[in-house]
């Protein structure tokens, strides 16, 4: 299976609106599933499937919101990667960048702890595939995980407003010769 889908025609394609109004149509003025469909020109078990799932998120059964057609499974939320990203700029920002295994296996423990879907083959490495990394990455080109070079402490502590203020002085001194 190819990590990503790209639709061929726009066949059956109607948009979350049209099923919202046909929603509102079956559950708030009683009119027939089918003839909202057919009255919205959708497909009545589309039409079904999305009133099951809005029901389902209404009464917070769930807590993915309903969709309308394909929709690519994935571990976790939009949001949920978005702290996940902003936690791994967090780490290199500080000088401590993860590397990709430790990334999966950090993806693997919120996976865990959030009680989230997730496949098998993540249990079995304790850390997550290497094609949701790839994929994750692609959703986010602001990251950037490589093997990260180790900063001394020397290094670390020397970068203070004192030196950089020295440095500077010397600098504009070279500069006015």
């Amino acid at each position: 299976m190819p990590n990503k889908y790209v639709r061929k025609t726009d066949r059956g394609v109607s948009s979350a609106e049209i099923y919202e109004l046909a929603f509102e149509e079956v559950t708030f003025r009683g009119q027939s599933l089918r003839s909202a469909a057919s009255a919205y020109n959708i497909n009545y078990m589309s039409l079904q499937r999305y009133i099951k799932k809005k029901k389902a998120y209404q009464a917070n059964l769930t807590d993915k919101p309903p969709s309308v057609g394909y929709v690519s499974q994935t571990v976790f939320l939009k949001d949920e990667e978005n702290v996940l990203c902003e936690y791994l700029l967090t780490c290199a920002a500080s000088n401590y960048g993860l590397t990709t295994k430790e990334t999966r296996r950090l993806a693997y423990m919120l996976a865990k702890k959030h009680d989230k879907k997730f496949p098998t083959s993540w249990e079995e490495n304790k850390m997550a595939g290497e094609v949701w990394l790839k994929l994750f990455m692609e959703r986010h080109p602001i990251l950037s995980l490589r093997l990260p070079q180790p900063t001394s402490i020397a290094r670390a502590t020397s970068f203070n407003k004192t030196n950089v203020a020295a440095f500077f002085k010397n600098y504009t001194g070279v500069l006015t010769k």
